[in-house]
């Protein structure tokens, strides 16, 4: 009878796999308590920093990132200002004239 070593390498990355997702379930619970603690705003970078300084744990930016997706965890993108476009136009009058135009006469010491 002939088997294959890749069988039991299969059997033991099914293990873990199982591990990884008990371990991505407990760490989604805390990623969704803080996400939803300000109304979707968080995001990955966000989330990394509350919980480093909440709870003390850190974890890595790209697991962050991949258990979001996992779960559909999406942030809500701001909008930009359009009042900020209208501010910068009219700043461009209120410039002071160059009175001194660079023309700075030094004497000679006596």
């Amino acid at each position: 009878m002939h088997t294959c070593w890749g069988n039991y390498a299969w059997l033991h990355q099914i293990e873990k796999h199982l591990e990884k997702e008990r371990n991505d379930e407990t760490d989604y619970e805390w990623l969704q308590e803080i996400f939803n603690r300000k109304g979707k705003i968080y995001g990955g970078l966000s989330i990394k920093m509350v919980l480093e300084k909440t709870k003390g744990i850190c974890m890595n930016l790209k697991r962050i990132y991949r258990i979001m997706r996992k779960y559909n965890l999406v942030t809500k993108i701001r909008r930009a200002n359009p009042y900020k476009h209208i501010a910068k136009a009219t700043q461009e009058h209120k410039t002071c004239p160059n009175l001194l135009k660079r023309q700075s006469n030094q004497e000679e010491p006596e």
